[in-house]
């Protein structure tokens, strides 16, 4: 018998029969167990990715994972083969993870169950805790390896996310085929053309680095989406997961593919001299050259988006030159009944961590990036928040506005700065 369910603070009411009275006895245990076993179990390593609280809640750059491994990292891999494998890694890892995780959590709470009924209960509650404890321990485990717990959202444990993952691999994979025989072999234009002279004018190793660089920057790119708690997610967005989670083992896997865009820093592409003049933002009104960012807005973080604050975005942060592709960005977000945002960025000429990937580099035709580094540092130089609260009223048309000032050298700011909790 129960109270209430989904009481935050208890399990239910335990019922026992003495001398023939019934009996109540409250079993305190953590807020986690008692509303959801499979969300503690789930967040133990991996945090869902919708409360971004958790998320971010991790400390700076200085101490990060991250910083770690880049300051640790050799040169880059020669073998072209190595984003794709870093991929699949990566996401059977993710999947690898999470299930262990559940089975962690699923542990946890029996231990929880166990300790409590055998304290509010006397010796009685050792029989009643071991039949408990074990009876929550098989279930969970069963429900974990069939794929059937399914709570108030998906477990991204579930076979059919494997599944998803298997689906789309073969795919992604002849997709970066298909555009590096394009890029090295058959495209048509100027812009394929100066692709080729530079792989030709590289020695061996650094030919097949250049190739690294290019699958990057394909993956990055993909379309392709695979399921992860239930919803289709994009690369690059799984990508940004772990660097938002620094995590190290699964930045550990997927460093060759955030290496390889690298590649294409403007700064970098100064010494790549056969290929196309990096196309450099448009000027706005004052004379300052913008990229623009738009998109839904969570508003519980609009506390920390103050003017003249200085901060860092962990994850890479992708813009265009366009205000219209920005505005089709809060037209989803507006269709998904989120308050829309458009981000503003002030690029300084020079900018020495800035990824230019052109359209001839993208899987999807016409696009090109201005992609931030990880870990860029912005000033926010200009606010404009709309009613909160009402996503009909802050729409598309009328978003919340944040314009920010793009550190010329991510290198000269402190390192301990806070990190932006969205983006």
């Amino acid at each position: 018998s129960t109270d209430d369910v989904r009481a935050p603070t208890h399990l239910p009411n335990l019922w026992t029969r003495r001398r023939g009275r019934i009996r109540t006895r409250q079993i305190q245990i953590s807020m986690a167990a008692a509303y959801n076993i499979t969300d503690r179990a789930q967040t133990a390593i991996i945090p869902d990715p919708r409360d971004n609280t958790k998320m971010f809640d991790r400390g700076t750059f200085e101490g990060s994972a991250y910083k770690k491994l880049i300051d640790e990292a050799g040169p880059l891999d020669a073998n072209a083969e190595a984003p794709l494998k870093s991929l699949e890694l990566f996401l059977e890892h993710l999947r690898a993870e999470g299930l262990r995780s559940l089975e962690r959590g699923a542990l946890e709470f029996a231990t929880s169950i166990f300790s409590s009924v055998l304290f509010s209960l006397g010796p009685v509650g050792w029989i009643s805790g071991v039949i408990v404890a074990g009876g929550a321990v098989g279930a969970t485990f069963g429900a974990t390896r069939s794929g059937l717990i399914r709570q108030d959202r998906p477990s991204y444990c579930e076979t059919s996310e494997r599944a998803s993952i298997k689906a789309a691999l073969p795919m992604v994979r002849q997709q970066v085929a298909d555009i590096l025989e394009q890029q090295l072999t058959s495209g048509a234009g100027p812009a394929y053309e100066a692709i080729r002279r530079q792989h030709r004018s590289l020695p061996a190793g650094e030919r097949q680095r250049f190739e690294v660089a290019l699958s990057s920057a394909a993956l990055w790119s993909s379309p392709e989406q695979t399921l992860f708690r239930g919803s289709g997610r994009e690369i690059c967005w799984l990508v940004n997961l772990a660097l938002d989670l620094d995590n190290e083992d699964l930045l550990k896997i997927i460093l060759p593919l955030i290496r390889g865009l690298s590649k294409f820093c403007i700064m970098d592409r100064v010494n790549m001299t056969h290929l196309a003049p990096v196309q450099l933002p448009p000027l706005n009104g004052d004379g300052q050259r913008v990229t623009y960012r738009g998109g839904g807005m969570n508003e519980s973080h609009t506390d920390f988006f103050t003017l003249g604050r200085v901060f860092r975005f962990p994850g890479f942060v992708a813009t265009s030159f366009s205000r219209e592709v920005a505005k089709g960005f809060m037209t989803q977000a507006t269709h998904k009944e989120f308050p829309a945002i458009e981000w503003t960025f002030i690029i300084p000429d020079g900018c020495m961590h800035i990824n230019y990937l052109q359209p001839e580099l993208s899987l999807v035709p016409g696009e090109s990036e201005y992609l931030l580094a990880p870990y860029t540092c912005c000033e926010i130089v200009q606010v404009q928040w709309q009613q909160t609260g009402d996503w009909r009223s802050t729409n598309y048309n009328n978003p919340h506005r944040i314009t920010l000032k793009v550190a010329l050298d991510n290198k000269l700011a402190p390192e301990n700065l806070p990190l932006a909790p969205w983006r």
